[in-house]
């Protein structure tokens, strides 16, 4: 063999070598993120307490509760087998999908950061550009959807429906006040809210001023009735000055409120507001619009199914 030959072959050897090496590596590092991702889950799960009803945004069957979660319990509410979810608990070579991690991360009810190493043990493939706020934020929403529709679709009265709606926007978006409007008829609204007690009297103060200075038909533009035809769709309280001027607002004591109104509307004919309300000025993010907008939109759906 020439010289030549011979510093060839022994470069290809040793790259050969160097491959191997790295791959055993890669390997030996998979195997220790996919030990730390069982371990993790099995973690998050026995340290839920025994006695909550609901495992995040998932009820319990009042027969468990009082019992330790099993894997069998954490995969019912998530959507998948129990052999499949012993399996990501014991290290096993499975793949999950974003949307599968994120009902797992509800249902262990996680915090950011720990949603946050879940997602990055599972999917390597998000460090090589981490996740920005506003993503982890879209996945966190995303996770919310398949409960809150299950639950829609199962509602059996109007009011059940928008009873639902409430209690996950409170949950999702963190209002001061949740209020839900239901059109009885011209210029009449009925009201239910979830959040401060006095809101109520406050809401019939504020219809029977706008009732008085502007007539009958006031109140329905206050809720932005001829201007919002379509479910999902939503306004802030700043667009909605072109409606109002607000006036009423300030004498029953709301000065400082922001809010953000969605339509609700089923094809029966059955006409409600959903409205979001904070007692200062909060911005609506692009994110917390788009969330109320989609549970308008999921409500009128079911409600539509019903009629």
């Amino acid at each position: 063999m020439h010289s030549g030959e011979l510093h060839v072959g022994i470069t290809f050897h040793m790259a050969r070598v160097s491959v191997s090496k790295e791959a055993s590596r890669l390997e030996s590092a998979a195997e220790g993120e996919r030990e730390r991702f069982g371990a993790l889950l099995k973690q998050f799960r026995l340290r839920l307490n025994a006695e909550l009803r609901s495992l995040g945004p998932f009820l319990r069957l009042p027969i468990r509760v009082g019992k330790m979660p099993t894997q069998e319990e954490i995969a019912e509410a998530v959507g998948i087998s129990r052999v499949w979810y012993a399996m990501l608990e014991s290290n096993r070579r499975v793949r999950v999908s974003a949307q599968v991690l994120a009902r797992i991360s509800d249902a262990l009810m996680l915090s950011s950061s720990e949603r946050d190493e879940l997602f990055s043990l599972a999917l390597p493939e998000l460090r090589s550009a981490a996740l920005t706020d506003r993503s982890t934020a879209l996945l966190a929403a995303f996770g919310w959807l398949r409960p809150v529709t299950r639950r829609l679709w199962a509602a059996t009265t109007e009011a059940e429906a928008l009873t639902i709606v409430r209690e996950y926007a409170m949950a999702q978006l963190s209002p001061d006040l949740m209020i839900t409007r239901t059109r009885v008829g011209a210029g009449h609204w009925a009201y239910a809210g979830t959040g401060d007690s006095h809101s109520g009297e406050r809401v019939e103060q504020l219809d029977e001023l706008l009732r008085n200075r502007l007539g009958q038909t006031a109140v329905d533009e206050s809720l932005c009735y001829p201007v919002m035809g379509q479910p999902g769709e939503l306004l802030t309280r700043y667009e909605r000055a072109a409606v109002t001027d607000g006036g009423e607002l300030d004498a029953v004591g709301w000065s400082d409120v922001s809010f953000a109104i969605a339509c609700v509307r089923s094809q029966g004919g059955f006409v409600a507001r959903l409205l979001a309300l904070h007692h200062t000025a909060h911005p609506f993010s692009e994110l917390e619009r788009a969330e109320l907008s989609v549970l308008a939109d999921l409500a009128s759906l079911a409600l539509s199914g019903h009629a």
